[in-house]
């Protein structure tokens, strides 16, 4: 059946009834950060496009998330400049730019642990970073080292360098069981993850080479961690696959020195712009679950994007990784993170069967693109396909469908930027697992892009948007006989996120 033209209009397009609950979220002030580099911020936040909920930089753009590392109540965070957090709802930026100092080449993506056994000799719980230095020659592995807690670090040397090119993004963290360090780096253009251990992180040994076989051509950002399923904790490998934006996953067995996939590769999110995810290591043995953030972007346009504010380019919002035992194996379950709940302001409610064509939700007209919502719909195979339509507006918008007769899940971008990037257009579709009945949908939307959860997370879509600051409505659609729908929306108060104020103490 073809879809309706948006000219649907003046028809009773779909019967819901709707209603107002007062349950203001009481905002938690987030845990005091000294300000130890005087840094101050030079921006409100209110350039267009900008994320609002979002973690953005001051200034210096932010790419691949780098660095990033959980100690005494206080998550790390790094893109070579630097960010603090407590609750990772409200951050606390420390720095904007290259915190790396020294060392011959640019810096690329790397990570960042805390030497809590003194391991490499520069005291008990010194910081200490690893990452690429790039040449036009080749890419090698460095070591920085921190004096002030790691806010800035000093270049020691290089302990990997392998005369490659394409050699790069080293993940390090501790093996427990064997009581030493792990470092994966990647070679890309053989699509190869070289897995090497040190005892005192200044001599690293090869110990194997694990080839990626899933989809994709090029292969950087590994991270290597464990993931909760129930009572018990699975490896998990992620890779970031090509220039179009892929991230995928394996589950599989890891005794220190071999990673071994158990299971196909698949993706982690199925929409256009998700990239170089990592989590964060944990240094007080606190987390019980892997937490992760991604470059919400991707190398087919990202130095084409608009660039209103200082610092272009954002995060994720932090999502929980964890797994679900099937039968053929463990699937990635993706919950967005439960601190930006306390963000939300008064619900609206709302019930009913959709009707063919468009509505507004009653009650809900938001005036920018700041909120949240759930909708559960109730369909049968005699239901036509149904969903929302997300930055309506000036004759644009981004239409989210799903056809029950197929299954098929579908976002089309080729009309929602009010700005003309190249090769930035295009339609992503996936076949959705459902019981036949039931569809749940979970979407964050901020400013410039939008996070879609589905089913519980067990499958998510991030795309970048761009839409005008006029172009923020909503409406429900239903093509044909529509489902039984419940919603919930939330808008966002995101007051404070990204420039909370530092103590002077």
């Amino acid at each position: 059946m073809k879809c309706l033209k948006h000219i649907a209009i003046g028809i009773t397009l779909m019967v819901l009834t709707a209603s107002f609950v007062s349950c203001t979220a009481q905002v938690e002030a987030p845990k005091e950060i000294p300000n130890d580099t005087g840094y101050e911020l030079r921006s409100d936040y209110t350039e267009k496009y900008r994320p609002q909920y979002h973690y953005s930089s001051d200034q210096r753009g932010v790419g691949d998330p780098v660095g990033l590392y959980y100690k005494d109540g206080i998550y790390h965070m790094y893109w070579w400049g630097e960010t603090l957090s407590s609750d990772l709802v409200y951050y606390a930026q420390q720095s904007p730019s290259n915190v790396l100092r020294g060392g011959h080449g640019a810096k690329f993506s790397g990570s960042t642990i805390v030497d809590f056994n003194n391991s490499a000799g520069f005291g008990e719980n010194t910081v200490i970073t690893f990452c690429t230095l790039f040449t036009p020659e080749k890419e090698t592995q460095a070591m920085f080292v921190s004096n002030d807690g790691g806010h800035s670090f000093e270049y020691v040397k290089t302990v990997i360098d392998e005369n490659r090119p394409n050699q790069r993004d080293p993940d390090v963290f501790w093996y427990e069981e064997g009581q030493h360090w792990v470092m994966l780096t990647t070679n890309c253009p053989e699509e190869e993850v070289l897995i090497y251990t040190s005892e005192n992180l200044h001599d690293w040994t090869k110990q194997s080479v694990m080839y990626h076989d899933g989809a994709g051509n090029w292969s950087e950002c590994p991270n290597l961690f464990k993931a909760r399923c129930g009572n018990e904790y699975k490896w998990m490998m992620l890779l970031s696959v090509g220039d179009d934006g892929m991230q995928q996953y394996a589950v599989g067995d890891f005794d220190g020195k071999t990673f071994v996939p158990t299971q196909p590769w698949k993706m982690v999110d199925k929409g256009a712009d998700f990239y170089a995810m990592r989590m964060f290591r944990d240094f007080s043995g606190e987390l019980t679950d892997a937490v992760a953030v991604s470059w919400v972007s991707t190398w087919l346009y990202s130095r084409r994007l608009p660039a209103t504010w200082r610092g272009k380019g954002f995060w994720s919002i932090p999502r929980i990784m964890g797994l679900e035992k099937t039968a053929e194996g463990y699937d990635l379950v993706q919950q967005p993170w439960p601190g930006l709940e306390k963000l939300r302001g008064e619900v609206v409610r709302g019930r009913g069967r959709m009707k063919t064509g468009y509505v507004q939700p009653e009650g809900f007209a938001p005036e920018r693109n700041v909120y949240e919502i759930e909708m559960d719909f109730r369909f049968d195979e005699n239901d036509g396909p149904f969903g929302l339509d997300l930055c309506v507006g000036e004759g644009r918008r981004l239409p989210v469908r799903f056809d029950p007769a197929t299954g098929i899940f579908t976002v089309d971008r080729t009309n929602c930027a009010d700005v003309e990037i190249e090769k930035f257009p295009m339609v992503k579709s996936e076949k959705i697992a459902t019981d036949g009945k039931n569809l749940q949908m979970r979407i964050f939307v901020d400013q410039s892009s939008v996070e879609i959860f589905l089913q519980g997370g067990r499958h998510s879509f991030s795309f970048l948007t761009y839409p005008s600051e006029n172009q923020c409505g909503l409406e429900f659609y239903s093509e044909g006989k529509g489902p039984k729908c419940s919603y919930r929306i939330w808008p966002l108060d995101p007051s404070g996120i990204n420039r909370i104020s530092l103590s002077d103490s």
